[in-house]
This record gives structure tokens, C-alpha cells and sequence, in this order.
């Protein structure tokens, strides 16, 4: 049925809120005063309640309902829960956001559970699972997904996957780092596989591979890359090269220090000009840092 036959057979008003919107091949219902929007074009209006099952959605306000399906091309969501479909532009106000293909535009509020975000901006709310191509992240709460670029700039980071990227500031507390640049926040825990670390606090966590230039390291495991400068407080150290920065409390396993102050801790010595055999029983021997400086070490053994 059209909007027309509804005003004709008196089941809406003719001031109604359907009866003010442009539109165009449209096929309606109204069940105990439900409106059902089952096939069509939207052209502008104010939708404000009610089922949207399938449809072009060309521009207008979305002020509540449920959107089932159809393709969104442009417009205001206010509040209410999407289904399923494809949001190609807009700005989302609030709202619940179940599944489907958003192209671009600009989230400000609302839950997110899955879908494939393309492109855009997104300024608050909780995403709480699915595909992340590309795209700014201004704030909010990141639960579970894949980050596959973009430039995070804050927020909370409690799980998931990043691929690629930049972060520039915020909280990670867990998940896996493919690669990419930290400039800037706090990583609490999870695996940093490679990628530039900048500056930063450290709490917990391993760290795989990549390059540190800058910040603080409080705890974790650090298996290989290179460390340029910054303050190691304590965790375990198995393989890298560290050109410099403040030694403060850590367990050095093996790699090569070219220059930074050791304040405490010891280094393994099993390597390289480092290793002693006496009959095949191998010596491991362990230097404290705060008996002798790393130099003194090196020369006295090298005297051998």
C-alpha cells in the first residue's frame, strides 16, 4: 500500500509523519499502529518510528526504530537498532548497530557488535566486534576485532587483533600487535609481534620484535629488536641490541649493549667472547650490574 491509499482508507492521519516525507516507489503497512516500510526510495523526512524491512534510504532523519536491510546513502541516525544493510555516508548520532557494511561517515555514539567499517570517523562509543579497514579513532571503548589501519588517536583498547596502523595515545590492555607506530600511551599487556615504538609506558606483556626509541619499561619479556633509548624497571631480557638508556632493575640473557647506565640486575654471559668450556661443562656466569660497570666486565674477560 502507498502513503496515498493509507490517508484514503483513514489509516493515518494526513498530517502524519509519512505524509510529510519525499518519497517514491514505496510499499507500506501499518499493524496496531506499526508502520513497516517493506520495499522503496526515501528521499528526505523525518522517519520516527517503526520497521524499515528493505529499501533505498537517500537522505533524511532517522529518528528511532529498526532498520532491517536496504542501503543507506546519506542522513541523520539519532537512535535506534540496525540490522543488517549497507551505510555508505552519514553521521550516527546513538544507537545499536548489529551487523552490515558501513562505507564512510562520521560515528559520534552507540554500540557496536560486528560488521566491516571501511572508512570514516569514529568519535565515541563501544566496538565490540568485526573488521576494521581504515579510518580515525577519536575515543571510546575497542572490546574485540581486527584493526587492519588507520590512525587511533584515543581510547580504550581491551582485546583483539591490530594489523597495521598508527596509535597515537591511550590505554592498551590486551590482544596481539602485528605491527605499526605507537607514538604514544600505555600498554598494560599483550603481544607486540614488530612495529616503531616511540614513547610510552610499558607495563606488561612480550615483546617479539621491532624497534624502541623511547619511553618506560616497567615489566614483560623482551625476545629481539633493537632499543635506542628509555628506562627498563625490570622483566626479562633474551635477545636485542640496546644502544642506550637506563638500566634499572632487569635479567639480561644474551645481545649486544653498546652504551646506557646498568643500575642493578645481572647479565648471562654464555656467548661469544662471553663463553667458558671446562672439559665440555659449560660456565654461566652471572655479573651483577651494580659490582662492576659492563665495561670493566667486558675487558676482564677479554683478557683471556
Amino acid at each position: 500500500m502507498k502513503i496515498k491509499e493509507l490517508v484514503e482508507k483513514k489509516i493515518i492521519p494526513e498530517d502524519h509523519w509519512l505524509t510529510k516525507a519525499k518519497t517514491e516507489y514505496e510499499n507500506i503497512t501499518v499493524i496496531d499502529g506499526i508502520v513497516k516500510w517493506h520495499n522503496g526510495i526515501w528521499h528526505s523526512g523525518t522517519w520516527k518510528d517503526g520497521i524499515w524491512k528493505k529499501g533505498k534510504w537517500i537522505n533524511g532523519i532517522w529518528q528511532s526504530g529498526e532498520w532491517q536491510s536496504g542501503e543507506w546513502q546519506s542522513g541523520e541516525w539519532h537512535s535506534g537498532v540496525w540490522q543488517k544493510g549497507i551505510w555508505k555516508d552519514g553521521t550516527w548520532i546513538n544507537g545499536t548497530w548489529i551487523n552490515g557494511e558501513w562505507k564512510k561517515g562520521t560515528w559520534k555514539f552507540g554500540d557496536w557488535y560486528n560488521g566491516i567499517w571501511h572508512s570514516g570517523t569514529w568519535k565515541d562509543g563501544v566496538w565490540k566486534g568485526g573488521t576494521w579497514h581504515s579510518g580515525i579513532w577519536n575515543g571510546g571503548i575497542w572490546q574485540s576485532g581486527i584493526w587492519h589501519s588507520g590512525v587511533w588517536y584515543s581510547g580504550v583498547w581491551k582485546d583483539g587483533t591490530w594489523i597495521n596502523g598508527t596509535w597515537i595515545n591511550g590505554t592498551w590492555q590486551s590482544g596481539e600487535w602485528q605491527k605499526g607506530i605507537w607514538k604514544n600511551g600505555t600498554w598494560e599487556n599483550g603481544n607486540w609481534i614488530n612495529g616503531l615504538w616511540k614513547d610510552g609506558t610499558w607495563v606488561n606483556g612480550t615483546w617479539y620484535s621491532g624497534t624502541w626509541e623511547n619511553g618506560t619499561w616497567e615489566n614483560g619479556t623482551w625476545k629481539d629488536g633493537t632499543w635506542e633509548k628509555g628506562t627498563r624497571c625490570g622483566g626479562i631480557w633474551h635477545n636485542s641490541l640496546w644502544r642506550g638508556g637506563n638500566w634499572k632493575n632487569d635479567n639480561w640473557k644474551n645481545g649486544l649493549w653498546e652504551n646506557g647506565t646498568c643500575k642493578s640486575g645481572y647479565r648471562e654471559y654464555t656467548q661469544s667472547k662471553w663463553l667458558f668450556q671446562f672439559n665440555t661443562v659449560e660456565l654461566i656466569i652471572r655479573i651483577g650490574c651494580n659490582t662492576k660497570t659492563v665495561d670493566e666486565w667486558d675487558k676482564f674477560f677479554l683478557s683471556f
